[in-house]
């Protein structure tokens, strides 16, 4: 796991109302406006799929819903 990325989120961990600000910021450049007025580094997507790769099914692009989509539609056509 990336350095940027853990700062980052010890950081929400640790501090709600940056949390809130950043949860709903309507943009990346908000997001990063928030981190950056906090001193905090902004992780990168780079940092941020080093994270998802330790993830058990973190780099799996296929849900439930995307994977069930084809099904479901054919089983509404057939009724």
């Amino acid at each position: 796991m990336s350095a940027t990325f853990k700062a980052a989120a010890k950081a929400l961990s640790d501090n709600p109302a940056l949390l809130a600000k950043v949860s709903a910021a309507g943009s990346a450049e908000e997001r990063q406006a928030h981190f950056k007025a906090a001193g905090i580094a902004v992780p990168t997507h780079a940092d941020v799929n080093s994270h998802m790769a330790d993830v058990a099914g973190g780099s799996e692009t296929t849900s439930i819903a995307t994977s069930a989509g084809p099904a479901a539609a054919a089983s509404a056509a057939a009724a």
